[in-house]
């Protein structure tokens, strides 16, 4: 897992030089003036140099590939969370606005953008790259295909917004990881993303040593903008979706959103190996944690799927996967949720399907209206399930447990998969200790 406290301190170190740099140049800073071409400047400029961008727009693209800073020559750019505004320095251009291949590169106080929508604002293959109260923007009314992909080796992103980013008829993400990424953190930020806010997969790692791993996304938004599916025909799926990935962490995080476009099923959050292209069988989903959060305004809650069940569309072969184990979710304030008034969906705050393995949730709120069931069960039973403490508030599903093809309730539930644990009555609390639930 990533060391939280030695980012944090990096991090800040880093935003304390600026701070101190954009007050005047000195031996290491170099003030720039608004509409200067940046790439020339990053050519001369010796390794740590801190480029002070003063308000106005920059043409890109650049590639970063030794240790720079590039920041506001705004003094105070605030403690809060990034947002949108008028006359910040602003990077852009018609492409990939960003690339990172080297060490160290850092943004701060920043707005990126890219004229393409079917781009990248930032490609992130470097090492330590850190995004400080930054605005990655796509445009509002095309949309931007990925605003920051994660394939790089401790990433940070604190207090940053990245936003606007969705596509008509196409999957598009905020953040998004699926090759080399090692060691990502997300701290205090806005994700606002139209397929999804964020995923870890989507494309297959090369091999399984570069596979997603040690992902941490803490106090922070996944969102999406009713108004780019109504205005603009965006493809709605979820908030989170994690294809591939090992040791996850989500703490204190606010999923919201979900549609039916493709074959998604109005979740707001999936955990679903894929071997995406069927070439990669080491694809696997193993010890995630899913914490403190509270996931909203979908057609359903929570989907998990032991091993990848597509076939390849030409063959027809089925695409091996490695399993979904060892999943955590705890504290969860699930709702609320609605298939009719949050975009369809199949109604149920929890699907099991096809033998998601050492799966635990305990401490759970369900709030909904129109749902078939709090847990619905396919194919082979979950091996090693645990259900403890689950509170559904303010309307009932039809069903508490529903087997597909037959069964339901605790009776159902005991024939179907007789080692699980299941300690749920009546009278649970559910969720406690929990910020954000109102």
């Amino acid at each position: 897992m990533p060391d939280l406290d030695k980012i944090r301190t990096w991090a800040q170190a880093i935003v304390d030089e600026c701070a101190e740099y954009a007050h005047g140049p000195t031996t290491q800073a170099i003030r720039v003036t608004a509409g200067a071409r940046l790439d020339p400047i990053l050519a001369d400029a010796p390794d740590g140099a801190i480029l002070v961008l003063e308000p106005g727009e920059y043409e890109g693209p650049l590639t970063l590939s030794r240790p720079v800073v590039l920041t506001s020559s705004v003094a105070d750019l605030g403690t809060a969370r990034a947002v949108p505004r008028e006359g910040q320095a602003t990077i852009r251009s018609a492409g990939q606005t960003i690339t990172t291949t080297g060490v160290g590169a850092h943004a701060v106080g920043l707005t990126l953008r890219s004229d393409n929508p079917d781009n990248t604002i930032w490609y992130d293959a470097g090492i330590g790259s850190i995004l400080d109260r930054c605005v990655l923007l796509g445009n509002h009314a095309t949309g931007q295909h990925h605003g920051f992909a994660a394939n790089g080796k401790q990433a940070s992103l604190i207090k940053t917004t990245v936003d606007d980013c969705y596509r008509p008829g196409q999957d598009a993400q905020a953040v998004i990881a699926w090759d080399g990424t090692d060691g990502l953190l997300i701290d205090d930020c806005y994700l606002g993303g139209g397929a999804q806010s964020f995923m870890s997969g989507g494309a297959d790692a090369a091999n399984a040593d570069r596979i997603p791993k040690n992902i941490v996304i803490r106090n922070s938004t996944l969102s999406k903008n009713p108004d780019w599916r109504r205005l603009y025909g965006a493809q709605f799926k979820c908030a989170l979706e994690v294809k591939c990935g090992i040791d996850l962490t989500f703490e204190d995080v606010i999923l919201e959103g979900s549609g039916t476009d493709g074959s998604s099923t109005g979740y707001v959050a999936l955990f679903t190996p894929r071997n995406q292209s069927g070439g990669a069988e080491f694809s696997t989903i193993r010890r995630v944690r899913l914490s403190r959060c509270l996931a909203r305004y979908g057609g359903g809650g929570i989907s998990m799927l032991g091993t990848d069940d597509e076939k390849d569309r030409k063959t027809g072969a089925r695409h091996i996967s490695g399993p979904l184990a060892e999943v955590t979710i705890e504290q969860l304030y699930l709702g609320p949720l609605d298939p009719v008034a949050y975009g369809g969906g199949q109604g149920r705050a929890f699907l099991f399907n096809n033998n998601p393995q050492a799966v635990t949730i305990q401490h759970v709120t369900i709030e909904g209206k129109n749902l078939n069931a709090i847990g619905y069960f396919m194919k082979t039973p979950p091996a090693g399930l645990v259900l403890r403490n689950i509170n559904m508030t303010k309307a009932a599903a039809k069903y508490d447990w529903k087997i597909d093809g037959g069964g339901q309730g605790s009776a159902g539930l005991r024939a179907y998969a007789p080692t699980a644990v299941v300690e749920v009555t009546p009278t649970d609390p559910g969720a406690t200790d929990y910020p954000h639930a109102a």
